[in-house]
């Protein structure tokens, strides 16, 4: 038998084989867009599978998914991310659209777009200067900033808010809106934040830092506002009572 004959038998094969390939990859990519509506159905799997994978204790309250053209799409409201007497992590709703083809390619979620709404977060600074932080919430801790800080490109939060509570007292920070961008180590956020007592309107911030884990991080952080409201902050500081003092 000639070389030529041999060749073009295990091309032939080599064809084959890629053609069905490719039509088993195409029917489990159109099995799994005909199962993603029905997503709801295994909201508990998918809150077990996380709790179990990265040792938190997330809650779901309802959970929806579907497609679009860069790949699966899942929409989740009433999510509990921390619970502990620290600190609490609430999002009202998430929506987040996964890049399928570069998440399979490069072998790790990949999102495009990735949107907070509703955020409440409260901080509570006396608490852990009072008691020691135990080893499984440093745990989830570290595993919520390697998700939004290295895992995923790209987020945005909207109509949150920060409370931070001190033994001075307590302040909240409202975030209208707040853009961050990850490129490897460098990782920038631009955004409008209201800091309840101070400011009247929008205070701008732009944030540029450096750094693979949040202990190490250093940058930039540029604000600008304007009609700023600080009455409030030196009637505690200096007791003043008159009605009449502004700025």
């Amino acid at each position: 038998m000639s070389i030529s004959k041999v060749s073009n038998r295990w091309l032939n094969r080599a064809y084959k084989s890629i053609a069905i390939l490719l039509v088993i990859f195409a029917v489990l990519i159109s099995a799994l867009r005909l199962l993603l509506p029905y997503a709801h159905n295994y909201r508990t799997d998918l809150q077990d599978y996380i709790n179990q994978t990265y040792g938190s204790d997330i809650l779901i309250g309802s959970l929806n998914m579907g497609w679009q053209a860069s790949g699966p799409t899942l929409v989740a409201s009433n999510v509990s991310l921390l619970q502990t007497n620290e600190a609490e992590i609430f999002v009202q709703a998430f929506d987040m659209n996964v890049d399928f083809w570069q998440s399979l390619r490069h072998r790790r979620l990949i999102t495009k777009d990735f949107s907070l709404n509703g955020v409440k977060i409260l901080f509570d600074n006396t608490l852990v200067s009072d008691s020691e932080v135990t080893t499984s919430d440093s745990s989830l801790l570290n595993n919520l900033f390697e998700l939004f800080f290295s895992q995923i490109g790209r987020f945005s939060i909207n109509n949150s808010q920060v409370v931070y509570q001190s033994k001075q007292g307590k302040r909240t920070f409202l975030i209208d809106s707040l853009h961050w961008l990850n490129q490897g180590e460098n990782h920038r956020a631009r955004g409008n934040v209201i800091v309840d007592g101070i400011t009247s309107n929008n205070l701008r911030l732009n944030l540029d830092v450096q750094g693979e884990h949040i202990d190490d991080m250093q940058g930039t952080l540029y604000l600008d506002a304007n009609q700023l409201n600080i009455t409030p902050w030196l009637g505690k500081v200096f007791a003043i009572a008159d009605e009449n003092t502004h700025s």
